[in-house]
């Protein structure tokens, strides 16, 4: 027979085994974004990775967030964009407050605040309009 003592280490230890192996499954309706991707479960998610997308400049990030048609529209734009954006050293990052979401059904629009910042320190600040769809559950950006 097992002491207490050792009985309650066994539990522990399977309690940590448990939790850590459900980290690894997405949660309803969203997604891990470690397992499965991009988290687009909400706008806000969405948002979060477009700004990811921005800090890191790589094709693949603004893929993943944009709908199929969306991507194929602006592709050979958006990369060619990239390309100048990172040779130029300027860096973009947005801002947003969740009262500047609109969601309707499976639509969703931002109105959101695009800051550009140079190599040299110079920054401008635009407005732009975002457009999100629902997709199979996720919140992707489409065209306008």
């Amino acid at each position: 027979m097992l002491k207490k003592s050792t009985l309650a280490a066994l539990l522990i230890a399977l309690s940590v085994v448990l939790t850590a192996c459900g980290k690894d499954e997405p949660a309803a309706g969203g997604g891990g974004a470690a397992a499965s991707g991009p988290d687009l479960s909400t706008p806000q998610g969405a948002l979060k990775e477009l700004q990811a997308a921005f800090a890191s400049m790589d094709p693949a990030k603004f893929e993943a967030i944009y709908t199929a048609e969306a991507w194929k529209e602006k592709d050979g734009k958006m990369k060619k964009e990239i390309e100048e954006t990172k040779a130029d050293g300027m860096s973009i990052s947005i801002s947003w407050t969740d009262s500047e979401i609109k969601v309707e059904g499976d639509k969703a629009e931002v109105k959101a605040k695009m800051k550009f910042k140079t190599k040299d320190g110079k920054e401008e600040e635009e407005g732009e309009t975002f457009r999100m769809v629902k997709v199979d559950g996720k919140w992707k950006f489409a065209a306008k």
